[in-house]
């Protein structure tokens, strides 16, 4: 049974979601492709965008994917490259100052120090669960150890030609 708080978070989802494709779809020139470095200020410019349509996604929303966009690291990547700051419309507002560039290095070397130390993490479990795996096949009914013969049958088989 879901509750009222999973499908509030749910409904939450759609509407961040809603709000990407918002985007995507009015602002083609920046959303379209990932790691353009945004102008200072862009989230403004699409507040008020916005407020002009009667479809727009909420305000919560809008800024939620913001916020998600700019912590993606493709974005970190294209400020890391100094790439140029550009507004809604795709024009260009600027550049990525170095202050701005090293931050944006140091993001991504946590991130993908994280990322290993993750894959690092799901490896030493999924080798231990293959491990539990493989220990209660070997495992009978009362508990004790279930002795296969298998190989020696294999090598008889072979060896003698019979069965």
């Amino acid at each position: 049974m879901t509750s009222n708080k999973q499908i509030r978070r749910e409904q939450q989802r759609e509407q961040i979601k809603a709000a990407r494709q918002w985007l995507a779809e009015r602002f083609p020139a920046v959303f379209d492709e990932g790691g353009i470095p945004l102008a200072i200020g862009a989230h403004q410019q699409a507040h008020d965008a916005a407020a002009a349509d009667p479809e727009a996604p909420p305000h919560w929303a809008i800024q939620t994917a913001f916020r998600r966009w700019v912590n993606h690291p493709r974005y970190w990547e294209g400020l890391a490259a100094k790439r140029t700051r550009r507004n809604l419309d795709g024009s260009e507002a600027g550049e990525v100052t170095d202050e701005q560039a090293k931050r944006a290095v140091k993001q991504l070397k946590e991130h993908r120090r994280q990322q290993a130390a993750k894959r690092k993490q799901q490896g030493g479990q999924q080798q231990s669960s293959e491990k539990t795996h493989q220990a209660t096949e070997k495992v009978g009914r009362t508990g004790r150890p279930v002795l296969t013969l298998k190989g020696k049958r294999r090598q008889r088989r072979q060896g003698d030609g019979t069965q």
